[in-house]
């Protein structure tokens, strides 16, 4: 096993250790905005909120993702600039009630984070997660991944 907290970092010819993150981020997803790698979700046992910046060698704490509680196999796409968050995202409450009653799991989730805050932007048309999503022109497509929780 290894420290969630560590960082890897690819140098063109070795992997090497990087600065550590804050919080431990397990089921994260990674992304940029405006040029800034972003850690965002994770946690040790399940997903979390938290979401971190890189900026001069040092992890920052940004505001937390407002909209659930947990960020668990969604994807993230940068496009003008803007990181964008996709698909599979709840809080434990949530998720319990859907276990039972098939209930709102927030599997289409759609959100931006402009650099002070987030927004959710709506929903995907359908609900995804461990999916993929990338960035074609002027587009986000979303590619793969499950529906069903």
């Amino acid at each position: 096993h290894f420290d969630l907290k560590t960082i890897l970092r690819y140098d063109g010819t070795n992997i090497i250790t990087a600065p550590s993150t804050n919080s431990a981020h397990r089921y994260s997803s990674l992304g940029r905005y405006k040029n800034t790698p972003m850690a965002i979700g994770g946690g040790h046992s399940y997903g979390t909120n938290t979401v971190e910046s890189l900026s001069n060698g040092y992890w920052n704490l940004e505001p937390l993702f407002p909209f659930a509680s947990e960020l668990r196999y969604f994807s993230t796409a940068t496009l003008n600039e803007i990181l964008y968050v996709f698909g599979k995202s709840f809080s434990v409450h949530i998720l319990k009630i859907s276990q039972k009653s098939g209930g709102e799991n927030s599997l289409n989730l759609a959100a931006k984070f402009d650099g002070t805050g987030w927004t959710q932007i709506g929903r995907l048309m359908q609900g995804r997660y461990k999916h993929r999503s990338v960035v074609n022109g002027n587009t986000i497509m979303h590619i793969g991944g499950n529906g069903n929780l």
